[in-house]
């Protein structure tokens, strides 16, 4: 009996080990191939993804389908994306760079291209409500251009200090 109990432990044992290493790598492998088949049909059906907001996705699989398609690009919300990709592509075609959303863009190559337009075609009103530090450089020399209804609704550091410091132009309704 004891003989028995102990090959079946062992047996059990070397089950235990040898069945989640095996099992683990068919899910490994399983999953691989999911993810293929997920990434080609997503590909294969881009055709079916709203094109409207597709734009905004900071994905790369985005970034194969609006190289691939350049028809559903929606400039608007590529303006808005925070991704590389989306600085290289807004960079090369800078004629569709929307400067009303570029303006409420909170990555740094959005000041970059905002700073180097001269600061001509800023939104103001959006730079308002953008939380980077970098749009907070653009008002330090541009104060008059601040507009304080939508500064009030800006939950940033940098905006919270302008608004001590100019408690008179509170909003606060959209405090």
């Amino acid at each position: 009996m004891v003989k028995i109990l102990s090959s079946y432990i062992n047996f059990t044992i070397g089950q235990y080990i040898i069945e989640p290493v095996k099992h683990l790598k068919r899910w490994v492998d399983q999953s691989l191939k999911n993810r293929t088949k997920n990434i080609e049909i997503n590909y294969i059906y881009s055709n079916k993804i709203n094109d409207y907001h597709l734009s905004s996705s900071p994905t790369i699989m985005t970034k194969l389908i609006l190289i691939k398609s350049p028809i559903k690009i929606n400039w608007h919300w590529l303006s808005l994306n925070q991704s590389k990709w989306a600085y290289k592509l807004l960079k090369a075609h800078s004629f569709g760079i929307s400067w009303d959303f570029l303006s409420k863009n909170p990555s740094k190559w959005a000041y970059k291209l905002l700073k180097d337009n001269n600061l001509y075609d800023i939104n103001y009103s959006r730079l308002s409500v953008n939380t980077s530090k970098k749009a907070s450089k653009i008002f330090t020399t541009n104060e008059k251009n601040i507009v304080w209804q939508y500064l009030s609704s800006n939950p940033s550091k940098w905006a919270c200090k302008l608004l001590k410091n100019n408690p008179s132009y509170i909003d606060w309704n959209y405090l």
